[in-house]
């Protein structure tokens, strides 16, 4: 592997994970201090510029990238949640099931990415990686907005602390059914039939439509309990 494949390599494994820093950012950008967003990007930064050097100096061979590639994603999402977690402590829940959501959402996207180029059998292997990256991008880019306002969705309605009742269970399931994709094909292999790609795919739709029918279903509730404690009010008035 060249020096100039391994920089580009690194870089471009590295800013994949930015659309998903942002993501995780954006729920709580209004709920924490300027002092707090500076401590957070400055961790941010820090992760981003050693993860690069770390995957310069670790990558060797395209046969061996894969498996340090995916326990890369892994580790360095470990860091910047606990960033999070640490820096925004009074949202420990919250944080975990938005890490939950995201990763499951980014991950099924890079899987399709990388699945896809193996059927332009006419390519070298440089030629499909850098068309599984270009994939990549492009899904990111369309699904942002989506993801985005998934999280706007099933977050920022429930961060005021009369909605403890809503993290009480649903902020650990997101991040076990990650868990449970990421850890569904070992580290050194690659998706290699449609049917390990839909189980992703599957996986992800089902974290999407538990997180919004949750949200709107406590939301319901919510306006149910108001409703009622107005009828309440109105009765002892009147």
């Amino acid at each position: 592997m060249t020096e100039f494949l391994k920089i580009f390599m690194a870089v471009e494994v590295t800013v994949c994970f930015i659309p998903g820093l942002l993501l995780r950012y954006y729920p709580f950008q209004d709920k924490i201090t300027p002092k707090q967003k500076k401590v957070l990007w400055g961790i941010y930064l820090a992760v981003i510029l050693l993860n690069i050097l770390f995957l310069m100096m670790a990558l060797k061979s395209l046969e061996t990238a894969t498996g340090l590639i995916r326990l890369d994603i892994l580790l360095i999402q470990i860091f910047l949640v606990l960033a999070n977690l640490l820096v925004i402590q009074e949202f420990r829940k919250e944080h975990i099931y938005t890490f939950g959501v995201t990763s499951t959402c980014m991950y099924m996207l890079l899987s399709i990415a990388s699945f896809f180029p193996k059927y332009f059998t006419g390519m070298s292997e440089i030629e499909q990686y850098l068309l599984g990256t270009a994939i990549q991008i492009g899904l990111s880019v369309l699904c942002y907005s989506i993801i985005r306002y998934l999280l706007k969705t099933t977050v920022i309605p429930f961060l005021q602390k009369g909605c403890r009742e809503y993290w009480k269970y649903v902020w650990f399931i997101p991040l076990m059914l990650y868990v449970a994709m990421f850890m569904a094909i070992p580290m050194d292999e690659e998706i290699e039939t449609i049917q390990m790609l839909c189980s992703r795919v599957f996986i992800s739709v089902a974290v999407i439509i538990f997180s919004y029918v949750t949200a709107v279903g406590h939301k319901h509730l919510i306006e149910k309990e108001v409703l009622v404690e107005q009828l309440d009010n109105s009765r002892e008035h009147y």
